[in-house]
């Protein structure tokens, strides 16, 4: 029976991982652009959130920071659940690693249309659901950040100054580059997306 050579092998599995973490990616962007322009918050970047966090301090008051409090604790509180069910169950873990990302926004998603008082703390749904993205793809198999650009944009930036030294790349570097840069363009494609679909 012909089996694939390892080389062919590592590179399919390079694209499968590339094509997963740029879907990922897509979907973190297309959350933040829809929560930035319904709720004037960022689902997955928590930067941006501290940063009108303490604009909101300075200008408005804790009342009006509240709900990026609510937020970012949202996504660290996602971050704990999914690290913590990893840990613990292993692979059994599996089948709610995939599903509660998708349904914590399906979640956002219902109760943001309802005219329940609550309806403006929804977001914190879709933090919840990009927090736990997070910890699976950064420390998981695909080692990436599917939700944050800028740490993308650093590795990108470290290889480019590799070659520019004249360093040869490894194929692990390869990789990873590729990786970064398809992530990086599926996050500005899925925040298109979603201006569009509002």
């Amino acid at each position: 029976r012909h089996r694939p050579r390892p080389a062919m092998a590592a590179r399919g599995g390079a694209a499968l991982e590339t094509t997963l973490a740029a879907g990922l990616a897509f979907v973190a962007g297309f959350s933040d652009a829809v929560c930035v322009r319904r709720f004037g918050v960022f689902g997955a970047m928590q930067t941006g959130n501290a940063v009108y966090l303490g604009m909101a301090l300075s200008n408005s008051g804790p009342a009006a920071a509240a709900v990026f409090v609510a937020v970012i604790a949202a996504n660290v509180a996602g971050v704990v659940a999914m690290d913590s069910g990893v840990a613990l169950l292993g692979p059994r873990w599996s089948p709610a690693a995939a599903l509660l990302p998708p349904g914590l926004l399906l979640a956002c998603e219902l109760l943001a249309n309802t005219p329940s008082p609550l309806a403006p703390w929804a977001v914190c749904f879709a933090a919840a659901a990009m927090g736990m993205q997070n910890a699976l793809t950064l420390s998981g198999a695909l080692a990436v950040n599917t939700t944050i650009v800028t740490g993308n944009l650093q590795k990108i930036g470290v290889h480019a100054a590799r070659l520019l030294r004249g360093d040869k790349p490894s194929p692990k570097d390869v990789t990873q580059t590729t990786k970064c840069v398809a992530v990086t363009c599926a996050t500005i494609a899925g925040s298109a997306s979603g201006m569009a679909w509002l």
